[in-house]
């Protein structure tokens, strides 16, 4: 009987219609769905019966009638981008924001991992981005947003449904700058990614500013020319590799370009900073305390020389170490900061070689060469004579020749007739110039050396002396 009765109550459509009334008024107080069930406001109340407010369908319904948009938030427009940046990944949500009634903004978001739409986080008044940090590695993530109105107690429909997922393009490396003119730059990095969509350039004016969109590039490109970059301000300039089926971007480390102190070569430029000389030619600051090419007593050879050996990524204590020819024309390029596309070919300087980039610049600017088999050489212990050659060599190429001297540029040397005739004339220039200097000390005399090998501190000094010649060589013409 008592089995009997409560079927009969189920199927009585009366008491079923007063159930259905107390369910109507009572769940509005009672919510019994997710977070997002009780954040309805009273203007919800007309409608939230009528179907699920948070469904972009019902919403779209709802707000057909033009009448009842006037009184709620815009809805916003919503994109999202997964970013690689520092070995950090994240995905970073942007949207319109036309003000009005929202006085905040809700923000959702659906993944693979957890599906189904679940509130994330709360974005205040004026808000037009949020970063999303709880990603993982390869994962899929939907997101969309609301704006509420604290007003009038409203909510806009959802925003519409954006994406990203978090796998990405190797992202580029050693971006460099030239200086096009006083206020423009040209950017060039290396591509090392097969499946990039492009290549996006943003911008960043101080250390502390916010990265903005500054250009872009087609996929393989790696240049780009005419950015902004005022003279005597600090801007920052970062690329990406942008992957357009993930909609994802990892970006390479930034590069600082800053004009103070620059001198131009050839729509190149270097710079005269801590980096490379401030002292003049022939100092003990700039020479080592014996004023020769070598340091005296295990010293490093003055302040800037040391800054030079860390150029190459050496310590200013390696100073005494051999030096081998790619690690020469490496320490020259980064020094003078000579920016050139990395192009050539030498049979035995492969793409992963330490210093592929900078011996390709120097191949493509033609101070250095090949032997008649295609080989550099890169890893053999460079010479005296082929450091004045190099140096000698790079001064024609960025279009400031040394000028030619006579014998007496090297008579003072006691080992002058000792020069091959096949570098006498690079040698008397840079000896003559005082790029190069000698080597001894005051107690043995000193010499040209012109078949010793270079040391660290003999490349770091004469590549220091050189970049104050060339800063010689500007103010003068």
């Amino acid at each position: 009987m008592v089995r009997m009765r409560a079927v009969h109550i189920l199927i009585n459509p009366y008491k079923l219609t007063i159930v259905i009334i107390l369910a109507f008024f009572l769940l509005p107080v009672f919510p019994i769905g997710g977070p997002a069930a009780g954040v309805l406001g009273a203007a919800d109340a007309v409608y939230a019966a009528a179907g699920n407010p948070d469904d972009p369908a019902f919403f779209d319904e709802y707000y057909a009638d033009a009448n009842r948009s006037e009184t709620r938030p815009y809805t916003p427009s919503l994109s999202a981008t997964a970013v690689a940046d520092g070995g950090a990944r994240r995905v970073e949500l942007t949207w319109s924001n036309r003000g009005g009634l929202a006085s905040s903004y809700e923000i959702w978001r659906h993944d693979e991992q957890f599906p189904g739409w679940k509130p994330l986080d709360t974005a205040v008044r004026g808000s037009a981005g949020y970063s999303d940090e709880r990603v993982g590695a390869g994962e899929r993530y939907m997101y969309r947003i609301r704006a509420r109105s604290a007003e009038n107690d409203s909510l806009s429909r959802f925003s519409n449904t954006a994406e990203a997922t978090t796998v990405f393009s190797e992202a580029p490396s050693h971006l460099a700058w030239a200086a096009a003119s006083n206020s423009t730059a040209t950017l060039t990095w290396r591509d090392n990614s097969a499946n990039e969509s492009r290549f996006v350039i943003d911008r960043r004016y101080g250390a502390a500013g916010q990265w903005t969109y500054a250009a872009q590039t087609a996929a393989n490109v790696t240049e780009r020319q005419g950015l902004n970059a005022p003279a005597n301000a600090a801007v920052y300039y970062r690329v990406g590799a942008y992957s357009q089926t993930y909609n994802s971007i990892s970006y390479g480390e930034p590069v600082l370009v800053d004009y103070n102190g620059n001198v131009f070569i050839r729509g190149s430029s270097y710079k005269n900073d801590n980096n490379i000389a401030a002292a003049g030619a022939g100092s003990a600051a700039g020479n080592g305390a014996s004023g020769k090419d070598n340091r005296n007593g295990g010293a490093p050879g003055g302040a800037n020389a040391a800054k030079t050996i860390r150029i190459a990524g050496r310590a200013a204590t390696d100073g005494g170490d051999l030096i081998t020819r790619g690690e020469f024309v490496a320490m020259l390029v980064r020094s003078l900061r000579i920016e050139e596309k990395p192009i050539g070919s030498f049979a035995d300087v492969r793409r992963d070689h330490p210093f592929y980039d900078e011996i390709m610049q120097a191949a493509r600017l033609g101070f250095i060469r090949a032997d008649i088999n295609n080989l550099f050489y890169p890893d053999r212990i460079l010479t005296r004579e082929e450091m004045a050659v190099f140096v000698y060599d790079c001064s024609i190429a960025v279009g400031r020749p040394l000028p030619p001297r006579g014998a007496d540029a090297l008579q003072a040397f006691p080992d002058a007739d000792g020069v091959p005739a096949r570098c006498l004339p690079q040698a008397r220039a840079v000896f003559g110039e005082q790029i190069m200097i000698g080597i001894g000390t005051p107690a043995n005399g000193n010499y040209i050396g012109i078949d010793r090998d270079a040391t660290l501190d003999q490349a770091a000094l004469v590549i220091d002396r050189y970049a104050q010649w060339l800063e010689g060589y500007e103010n003068a013409y």
